[in-house]
């Protein structure tokens, strides 16, 4: 009732409700913090991560401003990042930026149907064959063309003659299983991180950036308005959706990373400067390339002008980097222990913000 009073648009409604439910039941926080949250729109959850109190809170984007209705901007164009192959051709401009795409498959009927997206694929045979072949030159990808949180996601590899599923080894037979299921879904080459961040996380963890840019037709022009990595472990798994995992501030002007803060859980975080597994220093590396992803995102917003926030996920590569998907209404709440996003002036002249 609090969310439809506040103005959330419908199909978010249920998500708000369930999210601060469940925060009520399993954070352990004492009934009047729970309240002074949820009042506010700050999920419980977050409101740990961040230390929000009653003193900083008005710093802080509340959930009914941000899941508005009014303030969904450009939803006709949302289609264009909810479903991955739309978002690989629409940025074709900027496909040096992107990890190679090599197949779309799907069923049509009871028949595996495969498109190649690379000129050099060839799909005149099987596809557990041609996975296979890829696989001695590459790591592969394989991801559901809509959907979020890592959900269906699978890193395949290839060891030593020996087939790894999201780094767990596998028989022949469970791999050409997981070949066979594939519905829906792109094939494109899993990108590994810089040399440094490896070094930190450890070979076969992730470390993505989030990227939030903000198109202002007052100035018609695009800013970045927060840069945050998200650093693995092992625990974590090859995608950011669970838990086990470190955040940290990007600093816009040099790179060098501040503030890594460790999540074991939804309730649970501390600041970390070292790796809990790898204890290499966190604080203070410096990503490559920093300028050149700067000005690319902001060309590709200024290219997508009619959806005025973006968030993007990035992998920051040895030489540059490769861009894994974007969001036309993703969640800003990660970034804010490192950037107060609802007082950026651009952030409050796309969305409407209570003061």
């Amino acid at each position: 009732k609090k969310a439809k009073r506040g103005g959330v648009i419908s199909f978010r409604i249920d998500r708000v409700a369930s999210d601060y439910t469940t925060d009520f039941y399993k954070s352990n926080l004492p009934e009047n913090i729970i309240r002074l949250y949820t009042q506010n729109g700050i999920k419980p959850s977050r409101g740990i991560m961040c230390g929000i109190n009653q003193q900083n809170i008005s710093e802080f984007l509340s959930e009914y401003d941000f899941y508005n209705s009014n303030n969904y901007k450009g939803i006709a164009f949302s289609d264009w990042y909810d479903n991955k192959l739309n978002t690989y051709y629409l940025l074709s401009p900027f496909k040096d930026y992107l990890p190679k795409h090599y197949l779309y498959i799907e069923y049509s009927g009871s028949k595996q149907i495969l498109y190649t997206l690379d000129d050099k694929v060839q799909i005149n045979g099987e596809l557990y064959n041609i996975i296979c072949v890829l696989l001695k030159d590459y790591d592969l990808a394989l991801k559901r063309c809509r959907g979020g949180h890592g959900d269906g996601f699978i890193k395949l590899s290839l060891r030593d003659g020996i087939c790894f599923k999201n780094d767990t080894a596998i028989s022949e037979d469970e791999f050409k299983k997981t070949i066979k299921e594939l519905d829906s879904y792109i094939v494109t080459q899993f990108v590994r991180p810089q040399q440094g961040l490896r070094e930190i996380c450890g070979e076969n963890s992730f470390a993505v950036l989030r990227v939030i840019t903000l198109f202002s037709q007052e100035k018609q022009s695009s800013e970045v308005a927060a840069i945050i990595i998200r650093l693995g472990t092992t625990k974590s798994g090859p995608t950011q959706a669970k838990h086990d995992h470190i955040y940290a501030g990007v600093n816009m002007i040099d790179g060098k990373l501040f503030n890594p803060i460790y999540e074991i859980n939804d309730y649970n975080y501390f600041q970390t400067d070292i790796h809990p597994e790898t204890e290499r220093l966190i604080e203070g590396y410096k990503i490559a390339n920093l300028d050149l992803l700067k000005s690319i995102v902001c060309q590709i917003a200024d290219y997508v002008p009619f959806t005025p926030y973006l968030v993007f996920d990035i992998v920051p590569t040895d030489n540059s980097f490769a861009i894994l998907e974007i969001n036309s209404h993703g969640q800003p709440f990660i970034v804010e222990p490192y950037y107060r996003i609802k007082n950026n002036p651009t952030f409050r002249e796309i969305f409407e913000i209570a003061d």
